[in-house]
């Protein structure tokens, strides 16, 4: 449509690869943000609020430590990702190590979050810890990262992943654990943060 040479395309994106954040943040981010927006509700209807806190980072910080061991025991790594296998000079790099970070973690987590409180609504599903609304949510989520990964084996640790920080959310009613604990397990978050070269 814009007269670009699809190879030159491919291309750029293939060493660009870190302005994924972007898209995401627009295609999936705000989409959320804008009708909580629009409607005025009140943010503790999707967990931001005190009460729960606590039991909420602990649970979501065991099933981290759960999922580092695992991942240690079969790779001998704690955590997977993909190298964007490119050097982005300082100040940019930080920009966008905070925006992949931002967007691949307490972004993604909100936009899960708000998907089963709306699926629970319209399915009245009510204060039930496993929902229709929760469980078709979570199935179609992982479904998605199919799509998003071209990986069966990631879709399925995404589901599992969001199964238990789901259970977590529901039980809880908070969502700063599940928040905590998918940025820790995020293979893109940690992809982002070696951007910055903070670790190698």
């Amino acid at each position: 449509m814009l007269g670009l040479d699809l190879k030159v395309v491919r291309g750029w994106w293939s060493e660009h690869q870190y302005y994924q954040a972007y898209f995401e943040m627009v295609a999936v981010g705000l989409l959320p943000v804008v009708f909580v927006g629009i409607s005025h509700e009140p943010l503790s209807l999707y967990g931001f609020q005190r009460k729960g806190v606590l039991k909420s980072i602990v649970c979501s910080l065991s099933v981290v430590a759960i999922f580092y061991l695992k991942s240690f025991l079969a790779t001998g790594q704690w955590i997977g990702y993909a190298s964007f296998n490119t050097v982005v000079n300082p100040p940019w790099n930080f920009f966008h190590v905070l925006w992949g970070i931002f967007s691949n973690g307490p972004l993604e987590v909100f936009f899960f979050i708000w998907l089963v409180t709306k699926s629970d609504q319209i399915l009245q599903g009510g204060t039930k810890i496993l929902s229709t609304g929760f469980l078709g949510t979570t199935l179609l989520f992982g479904l998605l990262h199919i799509i998003t990964t071209q990986s069966l084996v990631n879709a399925l640790n995404v589901f599992v992943i969001f199964f238990f920080l789901g259970l977590i959310y529901k039980w809880s009613r908070n969502i700063y654990g599940p928040i905590l604990g998918w940025t820790l397990i995020n293979g893109m978050v940690w992809a982002y943060i070696e951007l910055s070269g903070i670790i190698q």
